[in-house]
């Protein structure tokens, strides 16, 4: 923000985050000093055994985390490097337009995780299985109609807001839309799979994000240009944010997840799917009839 409010040169302004994590982080540390005074020093009570152990632990978040980060930072190196200037910022704005949606998935997710905790804790499967009903009909309200209702009016708003700079491409914003419903169905047994630390579900998925991803962005970059990409995506996500989530959730939950609980969910997605394809192929028969009376 203050990059673009005073005009800062990106080094500068690394520099001043840096400092606003060090401040963040020795409040942090002196909050928990304040509130937990027999933990500290904490450097007198420690083990390097124990250390060691949560850091093997931890590092295969980390490569977890560096597989997702580079399935988005290697699209941008790769249309960099295949694709034209223009591709890069036509790609992320209209990527951008299509997160805000998942924000609002987001928002309705967060309040429940401590409880969706709680009932992992206490066994109580299904409990979580009414977690995962109520956030697919409430995603379903709150993301799903909402993006249809909008449909004819991405395009407008996305000219006004790019100044007419930035050319649209129709069929890669409508399959980033789909990636979004994808994933915003899986979110919330991805939230469960994540808070209580199962890490081969989080690796599965971020290694069958990339596998599918890189390939399909390189096919499309190559041969077709920007607009397949997000069939790439969308692809990756069936995988990586619905096919695998619901696998291992089932084997977690066992018998109480019931597989026909699934069924009007997929339904509205399929409807959700239907209605996307429908609106594409009217902007297509729009865009040929124009074509041909001039």
């Amino acid at each position: 923000l203050c990059t673009v409010l005073f005009s800062w040169e990106i080094s500068n302004s690394l520099i001043i985050f840096s400092i606003s994590l060090t401040i963040y982080s020795f409040i942090m540390l002196t909050d928990i000093k304040n509130q937990n005074h027999q933990l500290f020093p904490w450097w007198q009570t420690g083990s390097f055994r124990q250390g060691f152990k949560g850091f093997s632990t931890s590092l295969l978040l980390t490569i977890n985390g560096f597989i997702d980060q580079f399935s988005t930072s290697g699209i941008l190196i790769m249309i960099g490097n295949m694709g034209t200037p223009s591709m890069i910022p036509i790609f992320t704005t209209l990527r951008t337009v299509s997160n805000v949606f998942l924000q609002g998935n987001q928002i309705t997710i967060n309040p429940i995780v401590p409880d969706i905790v709680r009932y992992h804790a206490q066994d109580e499967k299904s409990k979580i299985i009414s977690v995962f009903k109520i956030n697919w009909w409430t995603m379903h309200f709150l993301l799903n109609l909402p993006i249809l209702l909008l449909l004819p009016f991405i395009q407008p708003l996305y000219e006004w807001w790019t100044k007419g700079k930035l050319p649209y491409d129709q069929f890669l914003s409508y399959s980033l839309m789909g990636a979004i419903a994808l994933i915003s169905y899986g979110k919330v047994m991805m939230i469960y799979l994540s808070s209580i630390n199962h890490f081969k579900t989080l690796f599965s998925t971020s290694l069958a994000r990339i596998i599918i991803l890189i390939p399909i962005t390189y096919l499309s970059l190559r041969y077709f240009g920007l607009t397949y990409i997000g069939v790439g995506i969308c692809i990756s996500e069936l995988f990586a944010a619905l096919i695998l989530p619901i696998y291992f959730s089932y084997r977690l939950i066992g018998k109480s997840y019931d597989l026909t609980e699934l069924k009007w969910p997929f339904i509205s997605l399929i409807l959700f799917f239907s209605f996307l394809v429908i609106a594409f192929i009217q902007f297509i028969s729009i865009w040929l009839y124009s074509i041909a009376v001039i």
